[in-house]
């Protein structure tokens, strides 16, 4: 039967699996206490791994705006005719 777990409850599940992988058990064991496949522990995982945290994500959002607001700005700055392209350093020639 498949179900599918939130993210709290793959998080709970992991330290758990932590604490019972510390203490020797095999993972083929850790897997059936809590309920999943070896694969899908492989996979949490693996996830678990990649996944970066929300400070990260939220600091890369913060850039993307800034720059965004910034690209913006130069497009207003070009369809405007108050600048051209190289004094916004857009064009640069060698």
């Amino acid at each position: 039967m498949k179900r599918n777990h939130s993210a709290e409850e793959i998080a709970q599940c992991l330290a758990k699996a932590d604490g019972l992988l510390e203490q020797g058990v095999k993972v083929v064991d850790v897997a059936r206490i809590l309920g999943v496949s070896r694969m899908t522990y492989y996979r949490w995982r693996r996830d678990q791994a990649g996944a970066p945290d929300e400070s990260d994500l939220r600091r890369r959002l913060t850039r993307l705006e800034e720059e965004n607001a910034a690209l913006r700005r130069q497009l207003a700055q070009l369809t405007a005719g108050t600048t051209d392209a190289q004094s916004l350093g857009l064009l640069t020639f060698a």
